[in-house]
């Protein structure tokens, strides 16, 4: 594909696929000239995918005049380029969202027919350990789905900070009600459940606190945020429940917004963060039993949907007890 072909393939209507356009945009972010900058900067006027409005932004800021070269050696230059490092994360988010769709589609009836058959063929399937592994291989898929959730092109728009947050509190807590053996996956009288929730806070002596009851307006990508706040409310119900030497355990959540961006923070009086927690990040990294359906993915799908908007999630120790999850995200305009 050539500069003159790409162009002429943005510019007609009606458009490509979001994916072909993406593909092309970082062919041009590659190899646009001063000569392209005009077209570039009209194709990125009308283009509505976020994906796509970064590569062009790349392919326009390509054209624009550079100071001339010091003694910096190209691969120097390379390397700081924060161009080539967002097309390169964007470049993995895809290969992960494509990779992970691909075995989705592969295992998903295969695990469906093994089921069926253990079904049939395992006496007592309900109390074996073939459905304890067989649940474990869905929880295994389940994530991976999650993972390609987090890779997914954002839809950004506006949304209340504080309905995301009280809702995701409420998911990760009944969630660690099912966890807990305290109320089934099908119990879902609202009624029933805040008396669980209450009995179960009483008698574990954990307080969820949300600060704010007023909304608080911002933009993102809701999904994609939701992801990384329900991993931050996880970790900390986990790790305060970890604790048995407190009567008194909190886990308090704030929210909020600032000219430059937006943020959630997550703390909680747990045993506090392991030595070496900065590879907490990687993909397997876990303090967390491996039995207990735990891969140690969650705070990876939680960075690569922050990833995706420009966003950020940060660990660190509190200075009494326990940790805090800093997630921030930056307003619209510095999202492409």
């Amino acid at each position: 594909m050539d500069r003159e072909k790409a162009l002429i393939t943005l510019e007609q209507s009606p458009p490509l696929l979001p994916s072909q356009r993406l593909r092309i945009a970082r062919f041009l972010a590659q190899n646009a000239t001063d000569a392209d900058r005009g077209r570039i900067i009209r194709i990125r006027q009308t283009e509505y995918d976020s994906w796509v409005q970064k590569a062009l932004d790349k392919a326009i800021s390509r054209t624009e005049a550079r100071k001339p070269k010091d003694s910096t050696t190209d691969e120097e230059e390379k390397e700081d380029d924060p161009s080539s490092r967002q097309l390169y994360e964007d470049i993995y988010a895809q290969a992960t969202r494509d990779c992970s769709a691909m075995f989705l589609h592969e295992l998903r009836p295969l695990v469906g027919f093994l089921e069926a058959d253990a079904i049939d063929e395992v006496n007592c399937y309900n109390c074996s350990n073939t459905k304890k592994s067989v649940m474990r291989i869905l929880s295994c898929l389940d994530t991976i789905d999650m993972l390609r959730n987090a890779s997914m092109t954002p839809s950004i728009r506006d949304f209340d900070l504080t309905d995301l947050v009280s809702q995701v509190s409420e998911v990760e807590t009944r969630r660690s009600l099912v966890v807990s053996g305290i109320l089934s996956e099908e119990e879902n009288d609202f009624r029933i459940l805040d008396d669980h929730i209450r009995q179960f806070f009483e008698s574990t002596g954990t307080e969820i606190i949300l600060t704010r009851r007023e909304p608080v307006l911002c933009s993102g990508a809701p999904k994609l945020i939701e992801l990384a706040v329900g991993n931050a409310i996880r970790n900390a119900i986990e790790a305060v429940l970890a604790v048995r030497d407190k009567d008194h355990c909190e886990i308090v959540l704030n929210w909020g917004v600032t000219d430059v961006d937006n943020w959630v923070a997550v703390l909680d009086e747990g045993g506090g963060l392991p030595e070496g927690f900065n590879h907490l990040m990687e993909p397997g990294v876990s303090t967390k039993s491996k039995e207990d359906s735990n891969f140690g993915m969650g705070l990876t799908i939680a960075q690569r949907a922050l990833r995706s908007i420009n966003g950020t999630i940060r660990l660190a120790p509190r200075p009494t007890v326990g940790t805090l999850c800093e997630i921030r995200w930056p307003q619209k305009e510095k999202m492409k």
